[in-house]
């Protein structure tokens, strides 16, 4: 099998950021290695295994693999895909769990300047269809578990080609193995698919992931991640989670997620590894984290208030984590958590639209999202976009001062990036405020969206999908106050004229069309939505109290 050719890992270097000119204190002294500005993901791994062929990469399932045996691997899934044929930028679709496969499939399409399009493996019914609809993958390769919500869905796709990963979806199926059989590769050079030419090689900024986020009114929108905007999101970890040689990261996160799939580069910086477990669990957390010798773990929305409702043990010091890092946690959790588990909480803030991290925390401010990256500016603006002093509440806008660290807009969705994109300035839709040092506090969403199990949940697409049953007038979302932090989902419903409601059949033909997370908690019935001159339903008038609402979690 052809392999591509090698070069020497390239010596870190710092990057001349350009003046910057917002006012703030000089931003945190984070090194820009050249391998962000000039290797792929796949790139930076062969650099790697040409240095150091015995670096630990990861371990799953009980079995370790260095980063010799991860590229030997991906060649393999990449030699696979190029006998497909998949023309160059081709998408490829992945609706998968947390697994060394999944790994090799996304460097594989990093060597072949394939686009990966990751879903939701909680994804149903018309979320999904909307997704394939609109990303157009030439390739879905999905777990077989999810082979009976899928069917439906891929029935109205029939020139969709699929590969159905784990035990055998059925007869007539394809499988993923087929992509590991050690055939004769097409004639082309290495790292390209066939029919790309040439010069197939990926560049840093062309587009290498569409991640679908919900974090506005409306549908999901298509971020256009490039192969620099990832790897600017590894790199703006490092700080957060103060990376260290011989360090092991918990991957509970999936890697369908920018939160996951940001973790992936981050053995390739330093001698660290990856410990992978499929999915999270709050009862077996800390088990999993002392069997694999974990000493960081990655915090998100409820997560630290999961483990917390947890029953104490005295072995909750047991244990090697040093530090816990992410997004979300409010001070009265920090103070908690630390205690209890004697971990220390780093913070960061950012968007999948920013390249995931722009602000960080390390110097244990609680309450704080940190300082800003130096290859971002924080602004704190008013609605006429005009820079707000210290200590005033407003929009974020995050300013792109190097090139290539902010997306360049949503998949076929000109309008929508206009609305959050000016130049080189995107503008968050988060609200939060500075203080005089440059710290930067997050308050919130200004959009019509909550967040809720670690992810964002727009009222548009829920309302769009509970507004399709054929009992429903209109219906209308909210966000109550929740047990784990973040919020909860209440709806209001309109019945149409003689219907019927039961509350346990709506929620079992809401679980058949939407996400886990979309699924509404508390449930309230209402005669008449009170309306704007415009004739929307006027949610500031909506009750948030959960007092004589059905409860899902009660029921």
């Amino acid at each position: 099998m052809p392999m591509p050719t090698t070069t020497s890992a390239p010596s870190p270097t710092i990057v001349e950021y350009p003046p910057d000119s917002s006012g703030l204190p000089p931003a945190l002294n984070v090194e820009l290695p050249r391998s962000v500005l000039c290797q792929t993901l796949y790139e930076h791994l062969q650099a790697v295994v040409d240095a150091e062929p015995s670096r630990p990469y990861c371990t799953y399932a009980g079995v370790s693999w260095s980063v010799s045996d991860l590229i030997a691997r991906v060649d393999l899934v990449a030699a696979g895909l190029r006998r497909l044929g998949l023309a160059r930028d081709a998408r490829v679709a992945t609706m998968m769990a947390n697994s060394t496969d999944h790994i090799c499939i996304i460097f594989a399409l990093a060597k072949l300047g394939l686009v990966w399009l990751p879903m939701n493996v909680h994804a149903r019914g018309e979320g999904v269809a909307y997704q394939l609809a609109h990303a157009r993958p030439s390739l879905l390769i999905s777990d077989t578990i999810n082979a009976a919500s899928l069917g439906p869905v891929l029935e109205g796709f029939p020139s969709l080609s699929v590969l159905w990963h784990g035990a055998p979806a059925g007869e007539g199926n394809r499988q993923f193995l087929e992509l590991l059989e050690p055939e004769a590769t097409p004639d082309g050079p290495p790292g390209c698919a066939a029919g790309a030419g040439k010069n197939a090689t990926p560049g840093m900024d062309d587009v290498f992931c569409i991640l679908y986020t919900s974090g506005t009114t409306g549908r999901p929108k298509g971020v256009q991640l490039t192969h620099k905007m990832l790897a600017l999101a590894s790199l703006g970890i490092t700080p957060l989670c103060d990376l260290r040689d011989g360090d092991v990261l918990f991957v509970w996160e999936p890697i369908y997620h920018i939160g996951g799939s940001q973790l992936l580069r981050l053995p390739l910086f330093k001698s660290a590894s990856l410990a992978i477990t499929e999915r999270f669990s709050a009862s077996q957390f800390w088990n999993e984290a002392r069997s694999v010798g974990a000493t960081q773990i990655h915090h998100l929305g409820g997560i630290q208030q999961m483990l917390l409702k947890q029953p104490p043990s005295e072995n909750d010091h047991h244990h090697s984590v040093r530090l816990c890092w992410g997004g979300g946690c409010s001070p009265e959790v920090w103070e908690a958590f630390a205690k209890r588990f004697n971990v220390r909480i780093h913070e960061g803030y950012g968007m999948t639209e920013c390249s995931s991290i722009a602000t960080v925390n390390a110097t244990g401010l609680a309450g704080s999202v940190g300082q800003r990256l130096p290859w971002f500016r924080v602004d704190v603006v008013d609605d006429r976009k005009r820079p707000l002093p210290p200590g005033r509440d407003g929009e974020i806008a995050l300013t792109d001062l190097i090139g290539g660290a902010l997306f360049t807009g949503y998949l076929d969705d000109r309008e929508a990036s206009d609305a959050v994109l000016d130049g080189n300035t995107f503008y968050t839709g988060d609200i939060g405020y500075l203080d005089t040092l440059g710290h930067l506090y997050f308050r919130g969403r200004k959009t019509d969206s909550i967040r809720h199990n670690g992810e964002n949940v727009s009222a548009w697409e829920v309302e769009h999908i509970v507004n399709g049953h054929p009992d429903v007038a209109e219906s209308a979302m909210v966000g109550v106050p929740g047990e784990l932090g973040e919020q909860d989902i209440k709806l209001f419903i309109k019945l149409k004229p003689g219907r019927t409601f039961d509350p346990d059949a709506f929620v079992q033909w809401c679980a058949s069309r939407m996400a886990k997370y979309q699924i509404p908690r508390y449930l309230c019935l209402v005669d008449e939505f009170e309306k704007t001159p415009s004739q929307r339903i006027a949610k500031k008038g909506l009750d948030r109290s959960t007092a004589g609402c059905w409860d899902r979690r009660q029921a």
